[in-house]
């Protein structure tokens, strides 16, 4: 017989819930495992505990308070459904307590790079100001302002999963792409299509500069 294993989610969300069918609850069954699952962020510590009970393992969504995890002595596992864990997770904490932490790597990568782009766009075509004009009423056929991205120079600092995808992106609109990483690791600025510069250079000779790294 398996051994039981219990994962709660205390902090869920209906559209996170709906990600979850009949197929993947059996699948979690026939390997002796149950999911709790609770809507909506708890209102204090104390509900917290009561949602997370004597579960083994938690589904994480948002950020867990210190003395929650210090009050689950049967939690060995949090699993947490994104990038930047240690924002939300006390991983000195966890590790402190035994309890492995995980994260989800490169599930955003694509959808935060084109975002990224977006708001580069936005910015080169001053895209929100003439749309808060036309909106106005106030429309000049001759008042063009903007800039075209291609033929730019772009500096990437930080050269991660969102960091790579942003420089292909980039590439793809026909930008010179700069890249600064702790790890230049010559293969990885080549899938990015980038090259490398120090931090001074890259500032000195970019047209559009893009962070990404952690909010420190």
């Amino acid at each position: 017989m398996n051994q039981q294993f219990t994962i709660a989610c205390a902090d869920g969300g209906e559209g996170y819930l709906g990600l979850i069918d009949d197929k993947l609850r059996d699948n979690l069954a026939s390997h002796g495992i149950s999911l709790r699952w609770h809507n909506g962020m708890p209102d204090d510590d104390a509900e917290w505990l009561a949602r997370i009970g004597d579960a083994d393992g938690l589904l994480l969504l948002w950020a867990i308070p210190d003395a929650v995890m210090r009050g689950c002595p049967n939690l060995r596992a949090i699993a947490w459904v994104g990038i930047g864990v240690g924002t939300f997770v006390n991983l000195s904490l966890a590790h402190e307590l035994g309890i492995v932490v995980s994260n989800t790597p490169g599930y955003g990568n694509s959808a935060v790079a084109e975002h990224a782009i977006g708001l580069m766009l936005a910015l080169a075509r001053n895209t929100v100001a003439l749309d808060r004009e036309l909106r106005a009423g106030n429309w000049s056929r001759d008042d063009v302002r903007g800039v075209e991205l291609a033929g730019k120079t772009v500096g990437i600092v930080g050269l991660g999963g969102i960091g790579t995808r942003v420089a292909q992106l980039c590439g793809s609109l026909g930008m010179h792409v700069l890249a600064w990483t702790r790890n230049p690791d010559p293969e990885r600025l080549d899938r990015a299509g980038a090259q490398y510069a120090d931090l001074d250079t890259l500032l000195s000779e970019s047209d559009v500069v893009t962070l990404h790294l952690p909010h420190t």
